[in-house]
């Protein structure tokens, strides 16, 4: 018999005025928040951490393992921390370089650190109250919120916003239930960096600090059922909302102009997407029955090195040479499993060939791809974004290959855990 239980927190970032001006924003339109999703069987025990953050510095990750551990009651290694990317919030100045860094980086660092540690605080001592025997249920359906941004060009591809390939609109939504029926949290996995607004106004300094499309559907998701719900991006890396308010155009020459309709702009399609995209995942979420509780609650992580790559000046192209360095990056990869449910977890954000993979060779028959976790490591795309010479493989940091190599090592973990 499983005594598999799960509790859930939501806590508020408040980024006091003190922290602004600070990269282009001015202040807050709303503030980000951070959910914590805790699990326990019997000794056993994890934690999913969703922040909706653009970056944390790997520092703070380690801070927020250590301060969730204990508050949920398990081991820092088993606590994974999800930044969301919501483009429109500001990193912490400290992960600038010493020479970029703006005047009081120190003071504003901290301010930034004691807001996020704050929510994450509260969050997690929700996640604890909470818990509680759970069942767990799941459903899929569409959303056509987001877009492939991979434009092919006469000039080689590049970013934009109809993208030329098919994008992804599968949204699923886990649902843990408590015994009394009512859901304790929801997971919403769904192929969207969420960046409507983007850096609109970033010139002129009129940026404000927004949680964007996917912190508002969490919002609308909360307000119809008054559970917390966590946004997991999944192989999100050419996925962006179907309208921003910035976007590039490769113009006739091969030049690149950005366009930028303004923050105002960007602020009413975060309102109206993330509404679409709520409502969706409402929508889902009621088609999904209350499922069973789960057994056999696991994790696992291993690492893999992979032929580093420099950076590269980049620009639309129709070929290049792809300027490796001496020496390899190891590249991490783990996974979590209850029941049914598998998680794989990476830290860079990756595009849909690598989901697929897993999924479809995965033993679990719910299986997701989670990324940007426990830290940032830019793009690892598929070999036929490198062969496109796209946008995310001239921004990666490894070669051709590491992302076959990441599905590979993957399923390793999915199939040792599944025994």
């Amino acid at each position: 018999m499983s005594n598999f239980q799960a509790g859930a927190g939501c806590g508020t970032i408040t980024f006091p005025a003190e922290m602004f001006p600070l990269e282009g924003f001015r202040g807050v339109h709303d503030e980000p928040r951070v959910r914590v999703l805790t699990l326990k069987e019997g000794d056993a025990g994890a934690a999913i951490v969703a922040i909706e953050i653009v970056m944390l510095p790997d520092s703070m990750i380690a801070e927020i393992q250590q301060l969730v551990g204990p508050v949920c009651g398990v081991s820092a290694e088993r606590v994974f921390v999800h930044v969301t990317h919501a483009i429109t919030t500001p990193h912490n100045p400290m992960m600038m370089p010493p020479f970029a860094r703006p005047e009081g980086a120190e003071r504003v660092g901290e301010l930034h650190r004691e807001a996020v540690l704050a929510a994450v605080r509260q969050a997690a001592e929700q996640a604890a109250a909470s818990l509680q025997p759970v069942t767990v249920g799941c459903a899929s359906g569409q959303c056509a919120v987001n877009c492939n941004r991979d434009e092919e060009t006469p000039s080689g591809w590049w970013i934009g916003r109809g993208g030329s390939q098919a994008a992804n609109r599968e949204m699923t939504v886990l649902r843990f239930s408590g015994t009394d029926g009512q859901p304790v949290a929801f997971c919403i996995s769904y192929a969207l960096k969420t960046c409507a607004i983007d850096n609109a106004g970033m010139a002129e300094n009129l940026r404000l600090v927004s949680s964007d499309v996917a912190g508002r559907a969490c919002q609308v998701m909360e307000a119809q059922y008054g559970a917390p719900t966590l946004f997991l991006m999944s192989a999100a890396a050419n996925h962006v909302p179907r309208e921003t308010a910035l976007w590039d155009e490769v113009q006739p020459d091969g030049t690149v102009q950005t366009v930028d309709k303004g923050v105002e702009y960007g602020l009413a399609l975060v309102d109206a997407l993330g509404t679409e995209m709520g409502s969706d995942a409402i929508a889902i979420a009621a088609q999904a029955d209350a499922g069973e509780a789960p057994a056999g609650l696991n994790a696992a992580c291993t690492s893999f090195p992979w032929q580093a790559m420099g950076r590269i000046e980049k620009a639309p192209a129709l070929g290049m040479d792809y300027p490796l360095e001496e020496g390899e990056r190891q590249v991490d990869v783990s996974a979590l499993t209850f029941g049914d449910y598998a998680f794989v977890f990476g830290k860079a954000e990756m595009n849909q060939p690598t989901q697929q993979a897993i999924q479809a060779a995965s033993p679990y028959p719910h299986t997701f791809l989670v990324t940007m976790v426990n830290g940032g490591f830019k793009y690892i795309p598929d070999a036929g974004a490198y062969d496109r010479f796209t946008w995310e493989a001239q921004s990666s940091f490894v070669a051709k290959g590491a992302a076959e190599r990441f599905a590979e090592q993957g399923l390793a973990l999915l199939k040792e855990l599944h025994g």
